[in-house]
């Protein structure tokens, strides 16, 4: 069985315990309205906050996401119990007693901490896939390194992407500057279009003069007269052993 990163299990599920508003936006020709996360919220029990999360869920939905004893269940779980300290605030009460509020500061700072961690040489080297596209994008030079690991550390943010809403996807890209990546990707990428289009230049240029040299053959044997019946079949007359025409106008001796 795959291991599971349980923080990937709470990030969906606590997120929605965030306060939300409605605020009208003005000065707009057409007032529309936009949610906005506002606050922070209270903190609660594991169980309690589990529990929250899962009936503003259940608001939506006609069918029960967790039960009561899934959610007794699931916030006693030491790994869980371990990962809400990823993605919550969290104040210890008394040595027993933990309340816990989500926070997407702390969710950004433990994605950024994983995708360090993916980012690193040994780890991202184990795949030969990406290993090839850095070496065919030339990242695999000398004196690239920093752009090398930039490429790296955004494959890390892709290959977490499959875990996130796209929204905390973009949070968490928008966190790091790929400047230099992207106009060393920019600058393959219109190297190629120009290659590419060199290329059809010179399939097309080829087109048209084996177009023209057909056009020149067709009217070549347009422009040259063609014999009659009569004259094909004598050019095709067996002559051997015949006086030629000449012979008849010349003075007998």
């Amino acid at each position: 069985m795959t291991p599971v990163d349980p923080v990937f299990l709470l990030i969906p599920l606590l997120r929605v315990t965030q306060p939300v508003i409605l605020s009208l936006l003005v000065h707009t020709p057409c007032a529309e309205f936009l949610e906005q996360t506002t606050g922070s919220g209270n903190f609660l029990p594991p169980e309690d906050l589990i529990e929250d999360a899962a009936s503003k869920l259940l608001s939506g939905n006609s069918q029960p996401i967790l039960s009561p004893d899934d959610v007794q269940h699931l916030s006693s779980l030491r790994c869980v119990q371990a990962a809400m300290r990823h993605v919550c605030d969290y104040k210890e009460i008394t040595a027993e007693v933990v309340v816990y509020r989500y926070s997407a500061e702390r969710v950004q700072t433990y994605l950024r901490t994983k995708a360090a961690r993916l980012s690193q040489k040994d780890v991202s080297e184990l795949s030969r896939t990406l290993t090839r596209g850095f070496a065919k994008d030339g990242l695999m030079e000398d004196g690239r390194e920093d752009i090398l690991n930039a490429a790296r550390l955004r494959a890390a943010c892709d290959l977490v992407s499959h875990y996130l809403a796209r929204d905390i996807y973009e949070s968490l890209l928008s966190s790091y500057d790929f400047a230099a990546l992207d106009i060393h990707m920019k600058i393959l990428k219109d190297e190629a279009m120009a290659v590419a289009a060199a290329k059809m230049n010179a399939i097309e240029a080829k087109e048209s003069g084996d177009s023209k040299e057909t056009n020149d053959q067709t009217n070549d044997k347009k422009r040259k007269p063609r014999n009659s019946a009569g004259v094909e079949k004598l050019k095709k007359a067996n002559t051997k052993g015949m006086a030629k025409l000449s012979t008849f106008f010349q003075q007998k001796k």
